[in-house]
Parts: C-alpha cells; structure tokens; sequence
C-alpha cells in the first residue's frame, strides 16, 4: 500500500496526474491508505469507483459513510447482472432478465 501511495504521490509532484483514485477497494483499504497518506504527508486519494446495483449495495454499509466522513468522492457502476456470487440474487437477476426480455417481445409483437 505505502509503495502504491508514494507511487501516485510521484506521478502528482511531477505533474503528471493532478489527483488519483481507486476502483473496487473495501473501506478498510480506503481508511488504511488515508491514514498512511496523513502519516506520510502524501497526496490523498480523492475518489473510489465502485460496483453498485439494486440486490447488492455493500457500498452504502461501509464505503459511503467513511466516504462522505473523509471527503473522498465516490462513482459508481450500475449494474443489474453482476452479482453472481448470491444464489438469492442470482435467482432474483434470472426473473428480471426474463421479465425484461418478456417486455421486449411483446414492444414487438405491438408493432
């Protein structure tokens, strides 16, 4: 992490990059680079990029409180299909894939 960290810091001091941030890290990995970043007088992260949909929102439990708490800026993925790790929400995607394909058969047979 600290290589990473002193990596970015790098790339922003020689005008390279103006800021930096991250995709897919969990709040732990956030908080552990913020709080090295402040040890270390570096350049901190200012942004993570994050998957997201309506079955799967870890983001709000965790990743958007220290977020908004720590002033890093968060952009997300939205996706209805990525999350296959769930049995449940495998399930619940099938009947909304199937609804969704229904939907557009019948916008075509109505033409």
């Amino acid at each position: 992490m600290i290589e990473t960290l002193r990596a970015f810091n790098d790339l922003i001091r020689q005008g390279k990059v103006l800021y930096f941030g991250v995709s897919e890290w969990t709040a732990k990995q956030i908080s552990q680079a913020l709080h090295i970043a402040d040890e270390l007088g570096l350049d901190r992260l200012i942004v993570n990029h994050a998957q997201y949909n309506l079955l799967w929102r870890p983001v709000e439990q965790e990743l958007t409180p220290l977020c908004a708490a720590q002033g890093v800026g968060q952009s997300a993925s939205w996706s209805v299909v990525r999350v296959w790790e769930h049995e449940s929400l495998q399930a619940s995607l099938q009947r909304v894939e199937e609804a969704m394909t229904s939907a557009a058969q019948r916008r075509v047979t109505a033409k």
